[in-house]
């Protein structure tokens, strides 16, 4: 008897909070047969500081004038 894989998404928190993002990247999750998503949640202001850069994903959600707080 096999053993079923179990292929977990994780979503990281890219989602900025977005309960739209979300909903995308669950949509995602489910097209790639994934069997869940994980995703986290933290307070940008305890681990950053304002004058972070932010990333390649996060530039096309916000204009450059955006802390890395989402």
């Amino acid at each position: 008897m096999r053993n079923k894989i179990i292929i977990i998404a994780e979503a990281g928190v890219n989602h900025c909070g977005s309960l739209i993002l979300a909903k995308r990247m669950v949509d995602k999750a489910k097209f790639f047969k994934a069997d869940y998503i994980k995703f986290q949640t933290f307070e940008p202001k305890l681990l950053t500081v304002k004058s972070s850069n932010l990333e390649e994903y996060q530039k096309k959600i916000h204009d450059s004038k955006t802390s890395m707080t989402c």
